[in-house]
């Protein structure tokens, strides 16, 4: 899943770039030792939804 981000600053367009959301999250999440495997890949989906809408609600997100 890809997310397409831009930066502003000052009223102008700094930066766009597209993220790959679910490579993000399984390289920043993935490895978490949380004491179930199932708990890890919840993790990583959970981050991937976040990241995928972070102005969102909880509920939204998910």
């Amino acid at each position: 899943m890809a997310s397409r981000c831009a930066v502003w600053h000052g009223g102008d367009l700094v930066a766009s770039l597209t993220l790959d959301v679910d490579q993000w999250a399984e390289q920043t999440f993935g490895e978490c030792q949380l004491g179930d495997a199932r708990r890890t890949k919840r993790a990583v989906k959970l981050a991937a939804q976040a990241a995928t809408c972070p102005d969102g609600s909880t509920p939204r997100q998910t």
